[in-house]
């Protein structure tokens, strides 16, 4: 693992190698080929998270200028406004959406699990959240908006 890490390969790639040569063993032992799976006893690399780097002011405004027009603008829009996660955004329903108060509940998310999307629960209370939009404006502009409470 050293090596391939040292060639240039991504920590997650030499996971993958990792488990793939585990599970060959694993296979390996069930036919009584080898006695142990040596790959078991060795801890994959660590993943270095990255940071998240936010956009400018300008690349902000750069990415709205190009998106308009686009069948997902909207939610390109409330997403970029309010800092939504991927799949948060996707977990939007109408239901959620209250534009008479200017009120957005963020209370599940879309996720792949084993094959099919689905819509579960944010994985934390802290993630379930109401935004509410600035005064005078509403979730349709490029607006600012705030979190409720905050």
């Amino acid at each position: 693992m050293n090596a391939k890490l040292e060639a240039g390969l991504s920590p997650r790639t030499v996971k993958h190698l990792r488990d793939t040569l585990r599970n060959a063993l694993n296979v390996a032992m069930k036919w009584n080929l080898v006695v142990r799976n040596a790959a078991a006893l060795v801890n994959p690399p660590r993943r270095e998270k990255q940071p998240v780097r936010a956009f400018t002011p300008e690349e902000a405004h750069q990415f709205l200028e190009t998106i308009r027009g686009h069948r997902l603008e909207s939610l390109f829009s409330v997403t970029l406004s309010l800092g939504l996660r991927q799949g948060e955004a996707l977990g939007l329903q109408w239901s959620d959406v209250d534009l008479e108060n200017g009120m957005l509940n963020v209370r599940q998310q879309l996720q792949r699990i084993d094959g099919p999307l689905r819509l579960v629960e944010l994985k934390t209370a802290k993630s379930r959240r109401t935004i509410r939009s600035t005064p005078g404006r509403h979730f349709g502009s490029r607006c600012a908006f705030r979190q409720a409470g905050r």
